[in-house]
């Protein structure tokens, strides 16, 4: 699983007023498979499972294993 993609995604539908029609077109916007990812993520983050991925830290730190 990309961590990444999903956090990107879940900032998307995320980042828009909650039942507003710019999170419904972002929600609606997303295949069944990343929805689901999305909100496991979420679920993941509420329940302190996880922290949130810092999207720019982890894609640098991505391009430096690469070097």
């Amino acid at each position: 699983m990309d961590y990444t993609r999903i956090a990107e995604l879940h900032n998307r539908v995320f980042s828009a007023p909650q039942n507003s029609p710019e999170r419904e077109q972002a929600i609606s916007a997303l295949s069944e498979d990343d929805r689901i990812s999305v909100f496991d993520y979420d679920m993941a983050i509420k329940r302190g499972y996880i922290e949130p991925v810092k999207i720019n830290e982890q894609q640098e730190s991505g391009a430096n294993k690469r070097k």
